[in-house]
């Protein structure tokens, strides 16, 4: 049964690149976007491991297509105490052919309280010593972003551009950076001497019909982060969600092209070693020795 070691995650512990994605407003396609970025990452030959840590409607599993699936769900892992063994908890997971899926189960999301919260790092932490690409979908909740704060590289927020998504995205983003800051630095404010306070730099995807250069510079100019990527409405991610086809696996269209250019930018990153760097190819991107 692979639950905790009784271990807690330290800063010898050997991670892969976590990444997560929050939407700023409900909508923009986040949970689309996460599972994309999986099933990219997967296409490209890694190991990779889907976590929903959106309990009250994420459903990664679902555009995933393996919600009906034998296999854990969070709700089995309550009794977690310590990091877990990432390689065996995989194995318990539903799984599409190549992205292994950590979702709550349906009807579940009242019993993942607190207590859900408190076991997050230790679940996370595991799985990402196993596996050289975590994603992370995750809820618009304080409690879920403090929880993982310390574990994630980069921090991806989908951003809307209707007038009420850049409303509620001018509000959203500095509350992320808010929170991730304070739950890194831990007890006071971090600032001491020697111990300046970390800093969270998310990246925005936008997303909209048509975005003109104009308006993703004055969007990022607002929101003081960049604009990595954007990205319009996909009639084909529909079409392939009807026939439960994992989204992504045709490798084309915007999102595609999005998910890549995050994939390429966070393991291109030096911090953390996969055994290789990541370099473009005809094919979006790819890791060479």
């Amino acid at each position: 049964m692979p639950l905790g070691r009784l271990l807690r995650f330290g800063d010898g512990w050997c991670m892969g690149h976590v990444i997560a994605v929050m939407p700023a407003s409900g909508g923009v396609g986040a949970t689309t976007i996460a599972a994309v970025v999986a099933v990219r990452a997967a296409e490209a030959g890694r190991s990779v491991v889907a976590v929903d840590l959106d309990r009250f409607g994420g459903r990664l599993d679902v555009v995933l297509g393996v919600e009906q699936e034998p296999g854990w769900r969070w709700d089995h892992l309550l009794d977690v105490a310590g990091v877990v063994d990432g390689v065996g908890l995989v194995r318990e997971l539903p799984a599409t052919e190549t992205v292994p899926v950590l979702g709550a189960s349906v009807g579940s999301a009242r019993a993942l309280g607190e207590e859900w919260v408190r076991i997050l790092p230790d679940v996370v932490a595991g799985l990402s010593a196993a596996h050289p690409v975590t994603v992370l979908d995750v809820a618009r909740d304080a409690r879920v972003v403090s929880a993982v704060a310390g574990l994630v590289d980069e921090w991806v927020v989908m951003v809307g551009t209707a007038v009420p998504q850049l409303a509620a995205a001018a509000a959203s983003v500095p509350l992320l950076r808010q929170v991730v800051e304070e739950a890194i630095a831990g007890p006071g404010d971090g600032s001491g001497p020697g111990r300046p306070r970390p800093r969270c730099e998310p990246w925005i995807v936008l997303r909209g019909r048509r975005i003109e250069d104009d308006v993703a510079d004055a969007v990022s100019d607002h929101l003081d982060a960049p604009i990595v990527a954007t990205v319009a409405d996909d009639l084909r991610l529909v079409s392939d969600a009807m026939r439960g086809v994992a989204p992504g696996s045709r490798g084309r269209g915007s999102v595609v092209d999005a998910a890549d250019e995050l994939l390429l930018r966070l393991v291109s990153r030096p911090p953390l070693d996969l055994g290789g760097v990541a370099e473009p190819s005809d094919t979006g991107w790819r890791w060479s020795a």
